[in-house]
């Protein structure tokens, strides 16, 4: 990890979670457990993305991240990609998989390749040790709903869960949303768009709350030929949603953090030319603007990400991520940080 003098992260140690030859792994998602053991979604698969053998598998880590178990697999249809739509939460004492499946085929275009798709959950109530039967397939519209944004479920005023997801409408373009549930998610209610414009591909959303209580969020603009990442906020909890302005960052797959002295950190897929890899950038204006401030992983090949951070129980924080995928192979880490910033 190369990262500025001055950032408010300090990398204290990073572990290979899972990396044999011949495989590579995507869609990579994280929660901590009350008890402090750690869970890690990701699927691995052969050959040239996007596959039909896609297996969504689960680690688990009794010792803060530091050495993990051997996988078990949670969900694999045959011929079909099974994904965790970077959908790993918990909410309480019950942890929520948003999973789904994909069938791929000969692609030009992103509505191609989720040309048929279905969206799950499983829940479990004994620390992912088993779950639940996947109910009948979840979405406001046909086609796949991934419940994408690793920084939510946010809880809301009025005690509900507050979701961010991405969604293609009927022509086969991407828009950015959220939607309300309760604590058992019983329901996905109160669709609402956060960024959809006609001709954008708007993918990759995430959200947390800002140190003055506002809501705001990064989206992933998926148009060529900037393929850059907008920001986004709410000062009604989500009712409504600033226009996108432009950030000065071209990225993709991101996840935001909110650290102790009220600055955001967002770790990303870095689409520069000729800095492949994932990196990190701050935001010292609650997310209006945000500084490049170097690298968590410097790649050799573009097609890496699904970062996920998680809170480790001795007061660190864990980044969860997938290397690049390099004649089809790629690994799935673990990164332990510092805050700085802590008081």
């Amino acid at each position: 990890m190369t990262l500025a003098p001055d950032t408010p992260l300090e990398l204290l140690e990073e572990v290979v979670i899972a990396g044999a030859p011949g495989r590579h792994r995507h869609s990579s998602s994280c929660v901590a457990l009350p008890d402090g053991e750690l869970l890690v979604w990701a699927t691995e698969a052969t050959g040239v993305y996007p596959t039909r053998n896609g297996v969504l598998l689960q680690w688990r880590s009794l010792d803060g991240g530091r050495t993990w178990e051997p996988p078990v697999a949670v969900y694999a249809v045959p011929d079909w990609t099974a994904m965790g739509l970077a959908g790993l939460r918990r909410t309480g004492d019950t942890l929520l998989g948003f999973l789904g499946r994909l069938r791929s085929q000969a692609a030009t275009s992103m509505a191609d390749i989720f040309q048929e798709s279905a969206t799950h959950l499983a829940r479990s109530t004994d620390g992912g040790r088993s779950w639940s039967d996947l109910g009948a397939p979840l979405g406001f519209e046909p086609g796949l709903l991934e419940v994408f944004g690793p920084g939510s479920p946010i809880r809301t005023a009025d005690g509900l869960l507050f979701s961010a997801c991405i969604l293609p409408d009927a022509t086969a373009e991407w828009y950015a949303a959220t939607f309300l549930t309760d604590d058992a998610v019983t329901q996905l209610r109160d669709l609402r768009v956060v960024a959809r414009t006609p001709g954008l591909q708007y993918s990759d959303i995430d959200l947390v709350r800002r140190a003055d209580g506002a809501l705001v969020g990064v989206i992933r603009e998926d148009t060529p030929p900037r393929y850059g990442l907008v920001g986004v906020e709410s000062l009604d909890e989500g009712r409504t949603w600033s226009a996108p302005w432009l950030l000065d960052i071209r990225g993709a797959s991101h996840a935001l953090r909110v650290l102790a002295d009220g600055s955001i950190a967002i770790v990303y897929r870095d689409r520069e030319e000729g800095r492949p890899g994932l990196s990190l950038a701050i935001s010292r204006d609650g997310g209006r603007t945000y500084t490049f401030a170097g690298q968590v992983h410097a790649a050799r090949g573009p097609f890496l990400g699904w970062p996920a951070w998680a809170d480790l129980p001795d007061g660190t924080l864990g980044l969860v991520y997938c290397t690049a995928v390099v004649d089809g192979e790629s690994e799935l880490r673990f990164a332990r940080l510092r805050d700085r910033s802590v008081g």
